[in-house]
């Protein structure tokens, strides 16, 4: 098969006969408002009052059979080793056009009839030989981005605070484990710091501020992500840029209808675990924004405060309230995805974005789901589908997240609106207690509502009705608590293991995320756990700086509970463990704060030196 591009100055016939061929369908330029991509489940935006264009790449139908073709999985899957494969569906949807505009990609023609091959008739060396003509295929290209004046190193609280007192250097002159590490995480935000170009030829969603990304293959803004990422910005003096953030995602919200599950265009349908007003009270805590009665009367649309009330509102009643999130017959949430099959659970809806390991045949509606789950995957919880789940840390965070919304209304002097809001707050609570609560153990667990029982499973999502304070402060909660931070950290353990069963999926068993080990944490400085909160955040900054020293000084997504391995099993479907990492060194920044807070710090840089010790090579 050859390749060629449509001559400048061909017959008129031939001229006519490919325009006749095209139609525009496929477009030269596809520049398009939004039409169905086939079979990728992106019929359209379903929050959106905007008419969005797709991507070039998403609009390319050699780029769509690419993705949706098992056997064109399978092929690459056989060729990993080969420098001219694609690794990751991610990179190719994420990918930059290398063809000019005006000409449109050089589509494989037949040269007897001068049409083009039809994508699903190419072999499978001449599809991937076109994808790697028309798109380049590299890690995204990052132009320098810097974070604003204001924010230079000499405000990093906690390095200014050790450098004060000496602690940069050991006993033998050398830089300390800790503090190497502590300015490592420093850089690692710069590296991890974007600014969305103004493109509508790739993926990527314009926002208006810089943000910080996951790390490794994902090279976006995450919502749920976020809110942990912005946290260690806080504590590492990063205020403009944390507070850039939130603004980002109210502007989704105006624009998108939904803060999304990331700022790409195929995230469109989905959103994340509802941790918005989470971020709002992280900025008010932090003297950074604040409502009062001026705030919805100061005559300018554009002020942050005003346009955050209305986008946390607009977000809680459209996208919760609005859709199948929403359960009125028990008057709970659970997790949904508008690209459609809330009737059909088992509707293929290829997710672009998945890696080349993930079979084309476990790509439905519920692998969707999962993903604004966040949970991606697991196995262990909610009977493996969430979609007939009422989750346990969903319903938590919209207990807070409408207390929290009353609250603002109350100073912004909207009382009906308060009432309103503190009402609903108390009826999502009084139904978890109802139908979430697991009165022999005290905990608040899954509820599936298709079998209308208790899901068994142990998990730390059972921190987050500690987290937003829904038990009462004695010693009754105290203990509840204290029975499950043990069932999921063992003492000869490092970490919070995800669920209390092993299972395929990484939110299954002993993996540990480092945003769930920061809500077991704040639960138990909250309830006055403090000897079990110094452990978790002395174990969890010990293991992630370990990992740190003995993988080319790199933070890590996630880690084995036991021990803080990082290896992912042969076979396994888990995409990989992606280094940067935006919420581990969020929630480390956490703790080495805390550390330093209760003078744990020497005790923190001792462990580590009897781990090496050869010292710091």
């Amino acid at each position: 098969m050859q390749f060629s591009k449509l001559p400048k100055k061909a017959p008129w016939l031939i001229v006519i006969a490919l325009l006749v061929w095209c139609d525009f369908s496929y477009g030269l330029q596809c520049r398009q408002a939004f039409k169905p991509t086939h079979d990728l489940g992106l019929n359209y935006t379903p929050y959106s009052r905007r008419n969005i264009p797709v991507p070039e790449i998403l609009a390319d139908p050699y780029v769509q059979w690419a993705i949706k073709s098992e056997d064109f999985r399978k092929f690459l899957m056989n060729n990993l080793n080969s420098s001219r494969t694609i690794k990751d569906y991610k990179d190719l949807v994420d990918a930059r056009p290398r063809y000019d505009e005006d000409t449109g990609p050089t589509k494989p023609i037949n040269p007897e009839n001068l049409r083009a091959v039809e994508p699903e008739n190419l072999s499978h060396e001449d599809l991937l030989a076109y994808l790697l003509q028309n798109y380049d295929l590299s890690r995204e290209k990052v132009e320098p981005v810097r974070f604003e004046p204001e924010e230079g190193p000499e405000d990093h609280p906690l390095y200014t605070a050790l450098r004060n007192q000496g602690f940069l250097s050991g006993r033998s002159g050398n830089t300390s484990f800790v503090t190497e590490a502590l300015q490592s995480l420093h850089q690692t935000w710069e590296t991890l710091l974007r600014k969305a170009p103004r493109d509508s030829r790739t993926t990527i969603l314009w926002v208006p501020n810089k943000y910080i990304v996951a790390g490794g293959r994902f090279t976006e803004s995450y919502f749920w992500d976020s809110y942990w990422i912005m946290k260690g910005l806080i504590e590492s003096g990063y205020h403009t840029t944390a507070l850039g953030m939130l603004e980002n995602f109210v502007h989704m919200i105006e624009v998108y209808g939904l803060p999304a599950n990331g700022n790409r265009f195929y995230y469109l349908t989905r959103t994340q675990m509802p941790v918005l007003m989470e971020m709002v009270r992280l900025m008010e805590d932090n003297q950074l924004l604040s409502f009062n009665s001026q705030t919805m009367n100061q005559g300018n649309s554009q002020k942050l405060a005003a346009r955050i009330v209305r986008a946390t509102r607009d977000y809680y009643e459209n996208i919760w309230k609005g859709t199948p999130r929403y359960q009125a017959s028990h008057g709970l949430f659970k997790f949904s995805d508008g690209a459609g099959g809330e009737g059909n659970p088992d509707r293929l809806v290829i997710r672009p974005e998945a890696s080349i390991r993930e079979p084309r045949a476990h790509e439905t509606h519920t692998q969707r789901v999962y993903a604004e789950f966040g949970w991606d995957f697991s196995y262990t919880r909610c009977g493996g589908n969430p979609s007939n789940c009422f989750p346990a840390d969903l319903n938590s965070l919209m207990v807070g997240y409408t207390s929290y919304l009353s609250e603002v209304f109350a100073k912004v002097g909207d009382q009906p609106q308060s009432q309103k809001y503190a009402s609903e707050s108390r009826a999502i609570k009084r139904n978890m207690d109802r139908f979430l609560k697991d009165r022999e153990m005290g905990l608040y667990l899954d509820y599936r509502y298709d079998t209308e029982t208790l899901d068994p499973t142990i998990s730390a999502a059972g921190f987050f009705p500690f987290f937003k304070k829904l038990y009462p402060d004695n010693s009754s909660s105290r203990s509840v608590l204290r029975s499950l931070f043990r069932s999921l950290k063992p003492e000869d353990h490092l970490a919070i293991h995800t669920t209390n069963k092993e299972g395929p999926g990484q939110w299954d068993g002993a993996w540990s995320w480092a945003n769930l080990n920061e809500v077991a944490f704040q639960s138990l400085l909250t309830y006055g756990l403090l000897p079990e909160a110094q452990e978790l955040a002395m174990d969890y900054s010990f293991m992630a700086i370990r990992t740190f020293f003995k993988n080319d000084r790199q933070f890590f997504e996630k880690f084995r509970a036991e021990d803080g391995g990082i290896t992912i099993p042969e076979n396994s479907e888990i995409y990989g463990n992606e280094t940067g990492f935006g919420w581990t060194n969020g929630t480390l920044a956490v703790f080495l704060n805390y550390l330093h807070s209760i003078g744990k710090m020497e005790e923190l840089e001792a462990r580590l030196q009897r781990e090496f010790p050869e010292g710091l090579n």
